[in-house]
């Protein structure tokens, strides 16, 4: 039994690909089998990390591909990047044999289509921060339309996808997406629980590398990987191990909305920056800051934020890491320095010593103000008038290290866990805001609370060592109370 066979009476080009990643649907659970039969025109493929969801779905549309001659299959992510650092790795590593004449040409990082079918199917890859890309979307008529981490797509950008499902080749139409849970506002999970879509959920026992049908038991390496994901708790728990749409209870920041401030595209030519969304572009003007929250044990931060021309503010990166060494951290500030020519770094005020460091090469850089309640006050006022957006390819890495401990990663996992202290319930609970931290410092300089708490009298001499020297001997002048 192949994956063509459950689509459709199998056929022979198909046989050859089950040697590289040895797929055999019959052993995969019954969720990714209705997945893989499944022909409903909307479909909506949600569970756990680790469930297996990417390689069915790969497997399936190049099954249809061979299947069908003359089919075009569109796979999209928010970022082009992405795709070919998640999906199109499992494509080529694991769905394909070696030498496939599939790979053949550009590498992943720099093709746009796969058309070594042999019967004029092709599969075209296309991210939505490019403005090329989404021009040729709408121009094209799709058979089946694969989304992975359909969990960052707008809703607008949902429903202009599912107009180019047309092109007839295969002997039916259907949109893909796949995702982890997410908070349970979010319009997927409306979607599906509106019955809109076909909804189904895949879990850890659906994916025989972890899970074998035949014992019914977890395998060794399934045992171990349950034991990594058990070590996780709260919300980030629940979506990711219990595949549940959750969030944290007594949230701090209710206003944020994953579906309106999350996941938007800016791109970056020649100076300017510009929105695009569904193939519209916006200039959007500004100044850049960037922002520190100091850890070694906790995440170290580093934010970069636009603050354009009608006072909004967006997230372009973040830093985002534990026992980080201050070589890490120049090298970090450094590279984002150049990159985003940053106006001011506004930083926590407890590493005096590594500031005034900072502050000797040149880089305008001061302390913060906070003030947590206003500052918190500032940044629901944003939110709740739309002022605060976070960028789809914001992370500059990610830290498995915290993942595995089940921690946020990220200023989205912050925003989902940051939450009021249930012993002072006027006083938020004293973890899992270190980027949030950041932003409060920002907004408390922009919105108003007040100057910075100190800053360099004058910019030091910077010597090119690990030295500096200070004109006037003084260093630091405080301006308000150092915090």
């Amino acid at each position: 039994m192949t994956a063509i066979d459950l689509i459709k009476d199998g056929v022979k080009p198909y046989e050859h690909f089950l040697k590289r990643g040895s797929f055999y649907p019959e052993l995969s659970g019954k969720n990714i089998i209705d997945f893989i039969k499944c022909r409903d025109k909307e479909v909506l493929l949600e569970g756990t990390v680790g469930s297996g969801k990417t390689r069915a779905a790969l497997e399936k549309i190049l099954a249809i591909a061979y299947k069908y001659p003359g089919t075009r299959i569109l796979i999209l992510r928010k970022t082009r990047k992405r795709l070919s650092e998640t999906t199109l790795a499992i494509l080529e590593e694991q769905a394909l044999p070696e030498n496939h004449p599939l790979t053949r040409g550009a590498g992943r990082h720099n093709r746009s289509f796969y058309d070594g079918f042999g019967n004029g199917s092709r599969i075209v890859i296309a991210g939505c921060d490019d403005l090329d890309a989404w021009t040729a979307i709408m121009g094209s008529e799709w058979d089946i339309i694969l989304i992975d981490e359909a969990i960052e797509m707008d809703k607008l950008e949902y429903e202009t996808f599912l107009r180019g499902l047309r092109n007839n080749k295969a002997p039916y139409r259907q949109i893909i997406c796949l995702t982890n849970p997410g908070p349970p506002s979010h319009w997927l999970n409306q979607r599906g629980n509106s019955g809109q879509m076909t909804r189904i959920k895949a879990t850890l026992k659906d994916n025989p590398r972890f899970y074998s049908p035949i014992t019914n038991e977890f395998t060794k390496e399934g045992t171990e990987y349950f034991s990594t994901l058990n070590k996780m708790s709260g919300v980030i728990k629940a979506r990711l191990v219990d595949g549940l749409w959750r969030s944290a209870d007594g949230i701090v920041y209710t206003e944020f909305n994953e579906d309106k401030h999350a996941n938007k595209i800016v791109n970056y030519r020649d100076g300017k920056f510009y929105s695009l969304n569904c193939g519209k572009e916006e200039e959007l003007g500004g100044v850049v800051h960037g922002c520190i929250d100091w850890g070694y044990n906790d995440p170290f931060v580093a934010g970069v934020w636009l603050y354009d021309s009608q006072n909004r503010l967006w997230l372009l990166k973040e830093f985002y890491t534990t026992e980080c060494p201050l070589q890490t951290i120049m090298g970090i500030i450094d590279k984002f320095q150049s990159q985003y020519k940053i106006t001011e770094w506004i930083a926590d005020t407890s590493e005096k010593t590594i500031i005034k460091f900072i502050g000797s090469k040149g880089i305008s850089i001061s302390g913060a103000q906070k003030d947590i309640q206003g500052g918190i006050r500032l940044i629901k006022n944003r939110f709740a008038n739309d002022s605060i957006f976070i960028c789809a390819n914001y992370k500059e890495q990610i830290d498995y290290k915290l993942a595995e401990k089940g921690k946020p990663t990220c200023i989205i996992d912050e925003l989902g866990s940051y939450v009021w202290s249930a012993r002072k319930p006027d006083e938020p609970e004293d973890k899992n805001q270190h980027h949030l931290d950041g932003l409060r410092y920002i907004v408390n300089r922009l919105d108003g609370i007040g100057e910075p708490s100190w800053h360099l009298s004058e910019t030091p001499i910077y010597t090119g060592s690990n030295t500096y020297e200070d004109p006037d001997d003084i260093g630091w002048r405080k301006i308000g109370s150092i915090v």
